[in-house]
């Protein structure tokens, strides 16, 4: 996939050019739906077709971008999804994507990126960590797929341990004075232990960096461990699951994972919603409904916009330019879906965002 720097070059070099984008959904599996995405692709060409000013043009962009198309014969896609932009002079990118698309054709002055963008947010790295006081597996769940990054093993060899440190001195009564072989091995065992948090704290940092999520299981003692070295990094993106355990299947774990970062994900929005709907209540830099909202849009005030998932199903074209313009100056943009999409339905119509500054 394109990096998102590439992606904005690639929308702002071809801001006022009549560009062909297409979107396929390739997420099939049953054989009989091999050729779906063929019936939608001609609908909506045709449909584009009809609108288009200059039908010449655009048979030039489709053409290129139905070449690769066509080699398909009839088969599924490769990939979940596929995308291709185009001008009457070129093809300016294509790819078969990991994560479904929606069957979508846009004929328009410029590339319609939001569906693209919405895909690389669906890249953000979710990590992992099942630990215990001995080993930890350290995973990536990125795009729908779980992959194992790292396993850590403690050394817990003891080796002959027997009287270890025992203080041999003349007693006048029976049993051992200093520490016995037991208390020796267990505290061998909690030093490897802090080594083996150590080691995967280093991990996860690296891993979640700046925007990533973080789910942690395992022993509790030793997860409860890791939480405290880990301090306040990445404190409202991570949760602790004690169910999970090295014992679950990659299916339960990958379902168990991908619920909690839907969690920690509704948090983050509610809490942005919460912290948009103060400042826009008291005149501060954010603003409420699609008519203040679009004009920011224009003017580049945007730092970031807040979309419900019901106010793109009602209109999604509209949604898609939204977060366009919003793309184009580098402003982020969450989509909210459940409650909070709810809330933000009532308070500003499904939309909404905070404001690099506000103008009278």
């Amino acid at each position: 996939m394109l990096a998102p720097e590439q992606l904005a070059d690639l929308y702002k070099r071809h801001r006022k050019d009549p560009v062909l984008s297409i979107y396929l959904d390739a997420d099939q599996q049953d054989f009989a739906e091999r050729g779906k995405w063929r019936i939608a692709l001609k609908t909506a060409v045709s449909e584009q077709r009809e609108k288009a000013t200059d039908a010449g043009q655009f048979d030039q962009a489709f053409g290129y971008l139905n070449e690769p198309l066509e080699e398909s014969d009839g088969s599924f896609l490769s990939g979940r999804g596929w995308v291709g932009f185009a001008t009457p002079d070129g093809v300016l990118h294509s790819e078969s994507l990991p994560v479904p698309m929606p069957n979508l054709v846009r004929w328009e002055d410029g590339l319609r990126v939001a569906p693209y963008a919405r895909a690389l947010k669906q890249a953000r790295p979710v990590i992992a960590v099942v630990i215990d006081s001995r080993k930890a597996r350290i995973l990536r769940y990125r795009m729908g797929l779980l992959s194992q990054r790292d396993f850590l093993e403690a050394d817990t060899f003891l080796g002959d341990l027997t009287d270890v440190h025992v203080a041999k001195v003349p007693t006048n009564h029976s049993g051992i004075r200093g520490k016995t072989s037991s208390d020796a091995a267990q505290k061998f065992l909690d030093v490897e232990r802090e080594r083996l948090v150590g080691r995967v704290v280093d991990d996860v940092r690296q891993e979640v960096g700046n925007e990533g999520l973080l789910v942690m299981g395992g022993a509790e003692r030793t997860v409860d461990a890791l939480a405290r070295e880990l301090g306040d990094f990445a404190a409202n993106r991570r949760r602790i699951l004690h169910s999970l355990n090295f014992d679950m299947s990659d299916t339960r774990l990958t379902e168990a994972v991908e619920s909690a970062a839907s969690e920690i994900s509704a948090e983050i929005s509610g809490q942005l919603l919460d912290h948009l709907v103060g400042e826009a209540r008291s005149g501060g830099d954010a603003c409420l409904g699609d008519a203040e909202t679009e004009r920011a849009l224009v003017e580049a005030r945007v730092d970031t916009l807040l979309i419900a998932d019901s106010f793109r199903r009602s209109d999604p074209d509209r949604a898609d330019h939204f977060e366009g313009a919003a793309f184009e100056h580098g402003a982020k943009v969450v989509e909210v879906s459940r409650d909070v999409a709810d809330r933000l339905r009532s308070e500003g119509g499904g939309v909404g965002a905070l404001l690099r500054y506000r103008v009278g």
